[in-house]
């Protein structure tokens, strides 16, 4: 029944029908996926994007009723007269000099507080104009002092994000031909994603569904867009309906703690640049269960077991889901201080030569990367963690191998 439900939304159906639907799913429970669907159509009719549409309806309705009474009654006879006004002289108005006050001069260097809290790069293209014409100021955080200070990471909630930002960074940093491989990449997700809005990977479509939701919301993709909305749309619908009412994701894959976070960060991703009020509480509640699932040390283990096991690769995807949940605007008891502590828990991994360990023990380059990538994530570019695991990087290469095993995973962080 669950596959004939989703199969449905991506269907066709008349305005009468649509609404009929809408009015069912309002009864029914708030973790159904009916009541889900209903208040989706609903946020999109009275939404932000729908209020021009709205009021040109009401405005078409109250103009009826105004052309049928009018019709039915006579207007009513006015009497008019004629009214000479009385004219008074003026006196004449003498101007006074308005009092000078010497106010105190409040002075617009950086403090010395300032400098040590964030260095500001050399000027770069503007991120809102194809032209590039205008000229911004982009600040790079060199030191942050809290993890809780993500300055800058907002930047790709909007201009940077668009068409017009993608080019002013293309014109700045170079890039052209990785753009063109990106909206390859994006349509071929788009022609391979299924009638429910997911993408199929043997019992983990809400991971993977939620990495390719992500693919489109770095590119600036909405449920607005032309080309991709509808693709865009669906997913998050897919999203909507895996999650249970304790939060938790439904097709996660086999170790959940991997899917769970995946999903989480993608319906983050979406509030945080759609701003659809229906989204803030299933990122609420997605958001919790990560916090919860948080082992005291700051480390996170599969499905969130609370044992002595600590696993790098599930705690990357925790960060990057907890940063994207507090950017977004995310009320989840405790967040900040589990941002806090993830710091401590991947430091733990660390085996005194620069790399990061799997699970506490052995090198690994590519978690090296996802512990650097997280530090970074959270402000702290300057640390031991991130310096010498930039050092590891740098022997890291990235190519084709003929043999056709290709590390993705390493070459995301």
């Amino acid at each position: 029944m669950l596959e004939e439900y989703q199969q449905k939304l991506t269907e066709e159906q008349t305005f009468t029908e649509k609404w009929r639907r809408v009015s069912a799913g309002l009864k029914m429970p708030k973790d159904s996926g009916e009541y889900k669907y209903a208040l989706f159509e609903m946020q999109r009719v009275f939404g932000p994007g729908s209020v021009s549409t709205t009021v040109c309806v009401l405005i078409l309705l109250l103009l009826l009723v105004f052309v049928r009474f009018s019709g039915d009654s006579e207007p009513p006879e006015l009497e008019v007269g004629i009214v000479e006004p009385e004219i008074e002289e003026l006196e004449e108005i003498i101007e006074e000099p308005e009092e000078v006050v010497d106010t105190e001069m409040v002075s617009l260097e950086p403090t010395q507080d300032m400098v040590a809290e964030a260095d500001v790069s050399d000027p770069a293209a503007s991120f809102g104009d194809d032209s590039s014409e205008e000229m911004v100021t982009v600040a790079t955080v060199d030191f942050v002092k809290s993890p809780m200070v993500l300055r800058g990471l907002l930047g790709g909630h909007g201009a940077g994000r668009s068409s017009a930002g993608r080019a002013g960074a293309i014109g700045k940093y170079g890039g052209g031909m990785s753009d063109t491989a990106v909206l390859k990449a994006l349509r071929w997700l788009k022609d391979h994603q299924l009638s429910n809005g997911s993408w199929s990977d043997s019992g983990s479509n809400t991971a993977m569904t939620g990495l390719a939701l992500l693919c489109y919301m770095a590119h600036g993709e909405t449920p607005a867009s032309v080309e991709f909305g509808k693709t865009v749309e669906t997913a998050i619908r897919y999203l909507l309906e895996q999650q249970n009412s304790d939060g938790k994701f439904k097709k996660a894959g086999c170790h959940y703690s991997y899917g769970h976070a995946i999903a989480t960060y993608a319906l983050a991703e979406s509030y945080g640049m759609t701003k659809i009020i229906m989204l803030k509480q299933p990122m609420e509640m997605g958001a919790k269960m990560i916090v919860d699932g948080q082992q005291p040390g700051g480390a996170w283990d599969y499905d969130y077991r609370k044992t002595e096991r600590k696993d790098m690769s599930v705690v990357s995807w925790q960060v990057q889901a907890l940063k994207a949940c507090k950017l977004a605007g995310a009320s989840v008891e405790g967040l900040d201080e589990a941002i806090e502590k993830s710091l401590v828990g991947i430091a733990s991994f660390g085996t005194g030569s620069g790399y990061l360990s799997y699970g506490g023990s052995g090198k690994s380059s590519t978690l090296t990367a996802a512990g650097v990538l997280c530090y970074q994530l959270l402000g702290k570019v300057s640390s031991q963690v991130v310096l010498q695991g930039m050092d590891v990087i740098k022997t890291m290469e990235c190519s084709w191998p003929k043999s056709g095993h290709n590390d993705a995973y390493s070459w995301y962080y």
